[in-house]
């Protein structure tokens, strides 16, 4: 479980990095272009010494990667915009649950078993949705932005996650590094060339950002690998999921000082528990 427990401070330490980033007021165009380079640069590393899949690139893995790599950098910008409506613990429960999404997605196209915890799981999903909503007391206008790119968010992470299944499906598992590569590659081409397309200059207060991002996002895949190896999928998928959910939480009304209505708490917890619902 020690790789689990890793795996789950990965994805914590990406997102709270993330906003402090964007409350740092560094270019967060640059941030997030050397963030995908170090990630890509540290796939290729891992491939360098996993020599086994050296006579097995596949190019059906190497254009989802491509494709999922582009949504990776554009879902960036979408969150980021919405931690400054919603907040980094709201928006990071609102987004785990296109996972639900996702699964239902897998059903129709793959026909991927449905338990009954799955169709609760997906019956559950609006109601979640709906009580994380951004609350009453904000500007009308500002609320709807909010929950345009809370809704946009949950859509996205659908997508990547449909895109993943694709890859089991469609790609031998000896390919699978260089599908990681490929995305993370895509996701690299895709900021960059919005921050040149922005002119914005890379800093060395946009490096010390982006580097340690890069290098967590790059460290998440190990963990990932590394947990699966030792631990069943239907363990390890709902604990990330769900503590992402709840240590997020946590971390942004510590750090942000991010304030909660009961309603999106009580929301909070259908979503963890859809989430676990979902993997079951």
């Amino acid at each position: 479980m020690t790789y689990v427990v890793l795996l789950t401070l990965c994805s914590l330490g990406f997102q709270q990095l993330l906003r402090t980033a964007q409350v740092r007021r560094t270019n967060v165009l640059a941030v997030a272009a050397v963030n995908y380079m170090i990630a890509a640069v540290g796939s290729a590393v891992l491939y360098a010494f996993d020599r086994a899949d050296a006579e097995s690139i596949s190019w059906v893995a190497v254009a989802l990667g491509a494709v999922n790599g582009v949504l990776f950098a554009t879902h960036l910008y979408i969150i980021l915009a919405s931690y400054r409506r919603a907040g980094v613990g709201i928006t990071i429960a609102v987004t785990q649950c296109g996972g639900a999404l996702a699964i239902l997605g897998t059903w129709l196209l793959w026909d991927e078993p449905m338990t009954h915890a799955r169709w609760a799981a997906v019956a559950m999903l609006p109601l979640a949705i709906m009580l994380m909503r951004t609350g009453p007391k904000q500007n009308p206008h500002l609320r709807i932005t909010a929950d345009l790119l809370l809704l946009t968010s949950f859509l996205y992470f659908a997508c990547t996650q449909m895109i993943h299944r694709a890859n089991q499906e469609y790609v031998l598992i000896e390919s699978h590094t260089s599908y990681r590569i490929s995305l993370w590659a895509g996701a690299a081409i895709t900021s960059a060339a919005v921050a040149l397309a922005r002119r914005s200059r890379i800093t060395g207060g946009d490096m010390c950002v982006g580097v340690p991002l890069g290098l967590v996002n790059a460290a998440f895949l190990v963990f990932m690998v590394l947990s699966l190896q030792n631990v069943d999928a239907v363990i390890v998928f709902p604990i990330l999921s769900a503590s992402t959910i709840v240590l997020n939480l946590i971390a942004s009304r510590i750090l942000w000082s991010e304030r909660f209505t009961r309603r999106q708490v009580v929301g909070a917890v259908v979503a963890t528990a859809v989430i676990c619902l979902a993997q079951a």
